[in-house]
């Protein structure tokens, strides 16, 4: 398959090579494993079937996107820029980052955030979390949109220094800590 971009909102069954700038997942969709994928974008809900790699960026993006890690690995080659939801609830599950993550929050909901409960998340560039960015001034929340939990753990184990920012990160174990 060569294209520019393909949308992809339900079942995928693709044989041979895959060679496009960009991959969008906007319905409830399984990513199919034995693909590297370019830049890619999830805007529904997205589960991973096997080991998955990106070579680019991966975006998850909007209240409706959502990446299922779903006990399965993910490299990213790039950054991760999400506004969206990742689940991360299985002890095998693991996401590997070799550049920035960027966490923001789509609204005030604490279900805007995804969950961190369990899996490695692994960054090897900045982490940065950012708090709700209302549209008018009395909206502000301080809600942190990376919220690890149980046995999760976060990872940060670039070669070179790492930049860690926190808007919002929260005192509780049920917020933003390390």
């Amino acid at each position: 398959v060569t294209a520019t971009t393909l949308r992809i909102g339900g079942a995928m069954s693709l044989s041979g090579d895959l060679s496009m700038g960009t991959v969008e997942f906007f319905g409830d969709s399984t990513v199919q494993d034995d693909f590297t994928y370019l830049n890619t974008t999830v805007t529904g809900k997205a589960t991973l079937a096997g080991t998955t790699t990106v070579n680019g960026n991966l975006t998850v993006n909007g209240s409706a996107g959502e990446l299922v890690l779903n006990g399965q690995t993910m490299t990213v080659s790039g950054n991760l820029t999400t506004n969206g939801k990742i689940q991360m609830t299985n002890a095998a599950d693991s996401l590997t980052v070799a550049g920035n993550a960027l966490f923001r929050a789509v609204n005030c909901s604490g279900s805007s955030h995804g969950t961190f409960s369990a899996g490695t998340l692994r960054v090897r560039g900045n982490f940065t979390q950012t708090r709700y960015e209302p549209k008018y001034n009395y909206d502000w929340c301080d809600n942190a949109t990376f919220s690890a939990s149980g046995t999760h753990k976060t990872i940060l184990d670039g070669t070179s220094q790492q930049t860690i920012t926190f808007d919002s990160g929260g005192s509780a174990s049920n917020y933003s800590h390390f």
